[in-house]
Formats: structure tokens, sequence, C-alpha cells
């Protein structure tokens, strides 16, 4: 499951880039004119898709690494160190 959360953020993150960048990159972005709505709503949209994808990347990362640490046992004292 939760390299499907990866997979899934991912891909919502490079959709996120890809509304950026594809007004310029189609040419339905005139060239050094003002932004259209268009092209306004699809960076727009991209940004907010590429930073919500991070952050879920971000809470994913977080709590794969505390369920790490609270699976993790602490190592018993060497038998030397317990006679001394």
């Amino acid at each position: 499951m939760k390299s499907l959360n990866w997979i899934v953020s991912i891909l919502l993150f490079l959709a996120g880039i890809w509304l950026v960048i594809a007004p310029f990159a189609t040419g339905f972005q005139p060239a050094r004119l003002a932004w259209t709505s268009a092209t306004s709503n699809s960076v727009w949209n991209g940004v907010v898709l590429t930073g919500l994808s991070l952050a879920g990347m971000l809470i994913s990362g977080l709590l794969g690494a505390l369920e790490l640490l609270a699976g993790a046992k602490p190592q018993a004292a060497p038998a030397e160190a317990k006679r001394a």
C-alpha cells in the first residue's frame, strides 16, 4: 500500500509539472504576451497539484519513518557488560 501512495504522488507531481509547462510547450500561450486566462488557470492548478503531491510524499515518508522507529527494538547489552 505504501508503494501505491508513492506511485500516485509521483504521477500527480508529474501531472502538476505538465500543467505548468503545457501552455508554453503546446503553444496555446502566445509568446511575449500577457497570460491568457487558460494559461493562468493551467499554471495555478499545476502549482497547487505539484504542492499537494509533494506534501503527500513528505507525509508518507514521515509516517513511514515513524513506523520504522516504532518497530525498532532496543538492542540488548552484551553479556560481558552485564557481568561487570
